[in-house]
């Protein structure tokens, strides 16, 4: 491979470390669970085993430590403070996603200018960058992830890799759901999909990708039905609305009738092949214009109504901040067009269609656990690859001799279009519902002062991000999800709710109560609903006698609040 090439991976390494360090420039913490996070991280570390008695909001986290157990060790060797380790780690390991796209991209299409472009595009795009940021197993999932297939491309060709291959599949499974079952489906789809428009099977492929989707699918329903039994229990039941015994015979049932599908697809119609042409620069410029007003559309959509699958109402100027990754993404329509004519293009516009259509079934459902925009950090991959992919083709197109100056001209471009994707790559917390993801200085001091000096207390009511940040760093009960009328309700409402407040620790009395100017701008409680401003009437209770203030710095306050008939 050339050396421009590796320089410029090298480069988009840089560029994806630096993007996913960037909110800790203003925050102290980054990430809302960051304190979840910590607290089983520094249990792990203090104890030296993993303990699952655990009375945090993520009741399912101590039962996939991979990301514990990785930074616990980064903060034994190095001697990191383990929140460092924590706010560190994910990201980094999730950094290398860019190195994994870019060999899967010149897998696929034999070209290293793909792969540094959709190494670019994984760089900066918003659904990677902002997700992979944060702290948590999503963001070392997502690497994992990405290993896995391109492991199981590698092994289609030479059994070496298969080891590596269990073993990271081993890792993904321990690590994060999400990005498992984000590997299992688009295996699948692709084994799936193959055979289906082929009129004979190629046998050692099909073994190898067939073994692979089943020793993965047995491995995860172990670990998740012998293991991680609330996971069982309340996870996969709410995520596929059937019991969950019901979901284990279905998954095998699923899994067996693949073969008679194809089977019955070329008997059904064994003259049926599928012949597909190569795309034309005018058939593509059509498809890429219909995708750019689509997606242009959908956009406008979105800021005018609500996220697909969530009440979330976003602000306006999501119509237009996010045209630069729409714009990069459009590449991708010459990538699908040749895919079935590269190495394993085929596998990737598989890979991008199984997850579309997951997204489909998230927002028809109103999926609470496959939300649609969580799904759009797995979507954005495949996308990259095949973006890359069409901006080779069009060049190539455009420029056939090879033109120097047209190629400084086209690298610009592209170039230009990642920076402004870079650019725009944290929207505005109005663009996300208005949730805050960052923690500032003087949030923490108020979290240290409730942990040191703060009177004992029960439970402290404020919304999920400061909740984490309180349990985790103090020890302290705290409301989460649940203190919906003592953040937005009356003074009657809010009496009542001080009662007894219903948390994962269960049924405690509202004895304090912090507030914050981030938390009264939009506090965030469930997560696919609005994180609404405190109102003038909400705010105003906390001036009555019910409460009394025991903390002020900065406009963040903590008020202990009284029984009813105080």
């Amino acid at each position: 491979m050339r050396r421009w090439l590796w320089a410029g991976l090298a480069a988009v390494l840089v560029l994806a470390v630096v993007m996913r360090f960037l909110p800790l420039l203003g925050f102290a913490v980054w990430g809302s669970d960051s304190g979840e996070y910590y607290v089983l991280t520094d249990r792990l570390v203090g104890g030296s085993a993993i303990r699952t008695d655990y009375s945090g909001w993520g009741f399912g986290y101590p039962y996939f430590p991979g990301m514990f157990l990785l930074s616990g060790e980064v903060h034994l060797l190095t001697g990191l403070p383990v929140l460092q380790a924590v706010q560190w780690v994910a990201p980094l390991a999730a950094s290398l996603s860019v190195v994994l796209v870019f060999i899967i991209a010149v897998r696929a299409f034999g070209d290293g200018r793909a792969g540094l472009i959709a190494a670019g595009v994984l760089a900066v795009a918003t659904p990677a960058v902002y997700a992979t940021s944060h702290p948590m197993p999503g963001a070392l999932g997502d690497m994992l992830a990405l290993l896995c297939i391109l492991l199981l491309l590698r092994s289609l060709e030479s059994r070496s890799g298969l080891a590596a291959l269990g073993l990271a599949s081993a890792a993904l499974v321990v690590t994060h759901h999400l990005s498992t079952f984000f590997v299992l489906v688009p295996v699948l789809f692709a084994l799936l999909g193959r055979e289906l428009v082929r009129v004979r099977t190629d046998v050692r492929r099909t073994a190898i990708e067939g073994g692979y989707a089943a020793s993965l699918l047995s491995g995860s329903l172990l670990y998740w039905y012998a293991c991680a039994a609330p996971f069982r229990e309340r996870v996969i039941p709410e995520g596929l609305g059937l019991p969950p015994w019901a979901v284990l015979a279905l998954a095998y049932v699923a899994l067996l009738a693949l073969p008679l599908l194809v089977v019955l697809r070329r008997r059904l119609a064994p003259g049926a092949r599928y012949r597909p042409s190569f795309p034309s620069v005018r058939r593509v410029g059509t498809l890429t214009a219909l995708f750019l007003a689509g997606g242009g559309l959908v956009l406008a959509a979105t800021a005018l109504g609500v996220t697909p699958g969530t009440s979330i109402d976003i602000d306006d100027r999501a119509a237009y901040w996010f045209l630069p990754l729409l714009s990069v993404l459009a590449l991708a329509i010459g990538g699908i067009g040749g895919s079935e004519f590269s190495r394993d293009g085929f596998f990737v516009q598989l890979w991008l269609v199984s997850i579309a259509l997951t997204l489909v079934f998230a927002v028809a459902t109103g999926n609470h656990v496959l939300l649609p925009y969580r799904q759009v950090q797995y979507f954005i991959q495949p996308m990259a690859v095949l973006a890359g992919a069409g901006a080779v083709f069009l060049h190539d197109s455009w420029n056939p001799d090879r033109r120097r100056a047209a190629s400084v001209a086209a690298a610009a471009a592209v170039s230009a279009a990642i920076v402004l994707c870079a650019a725009t790559a944290y929207p505005p917390r109005e663009m996300m519902g208005g949730f805050e993801e960052g923690t500032t200085d003087g949030e923490m001091d108020a979290v240290a002062w409730l942990g040191q000096n703060g009177p004992p207390a029960e439970l402290v009511a404020t919304d999920h991000r400061m909740s984490s940040m309180v349990f985790g760093f103090t020890g302290l009960n705290a409301s989460w999800d649940d203190a919906r009328e003592t953040l937005h309700g009356d003074l009657q409402a809010a009496r009542k709710e001080a009662a007894g407040l219903d948390t994962p620790s269960g049924t405690h009395p509202v004895q304090l109560v912090l507030l914050t100017p981030s938390v009264e701008a939009g506090a965030a409680l469930a997560q696919w609903e609005t994180a609404r401003p405190l109102s003038g009437e909400a705010l105003a209770k906390f001036s009555s006698g019910f409460y009394v203030k025991l903390y002020e710095s900065n406009g963040i306050r903590v008020f202990r609040a009284g029984q009813d008939g105080q």
